[in-house]
């Protein structure tokens, strides 16, 4: 379609992929809300995303990342385009009934991540590192100071 283009207008089309893969992976992972996400900056220095929860974000300034047990997955290696991730320590697995769920931690942090029931959940022991992923949409970003 583009050399259709160039040769019925003599126009020289340019295409480029830098910033629009970017911006198209967040518009595809958050259902077109890409722009209301906040990047922040772990302690241990990863950078994630998830939404704008709060009016009181600065550049700089202290944020608190809330992601619901379950929106998180185990992750491997791979990540589906516009999920942000981070490595994780785990603490023990909890069985509540019909639930499990791993607690781990991140920079003395705690994460409760629910597990999968189907029995793909990997074999999981304390002190093992894991990695934990999540939809930014599903996230919530708050000005450390609104809390």
């Amino acid at each position: 379609m583009v050399a259709q283009f160039e040769e019925e207008t003599g126009i020289d089309v340019q295409v480029t992929l830098s910033n629009n893969e970017d911006m198209i992976s967040k518009l595809r992972a958050t259902g077109g809300a890409g722009f209301d996400l906040a990047e922040i900056r772990l302690d241990d220095g990863v950078l994630v995303q998830g939404r704008v929860a709060s009016d009181n974000l600065r550049t700089g300034h202290r944020a608190e990342l809330y992601i619901r047990p379950e929106s998180l997955v185990l992750s491997g290696d791979a990540l589906s385009a516009g999920f942000s991730s981070m490595q994780a320590k785990v603490r023990t697995t909890l069985f509540d009934g019909a639930n499990s769920r791993v607690e781990a931690e991140n920079c003395g942090q705690p994460v409760y991540a629910r597990l999968p029931q189907d029995g793909s959940a990997p074999r999981l022991s304390a002190d093992s590192s894991i990695r934990l992923a999540w939809n930014p949409a599903l996230a919530r970003v708050f000005g450390a100071e609104s809390l």
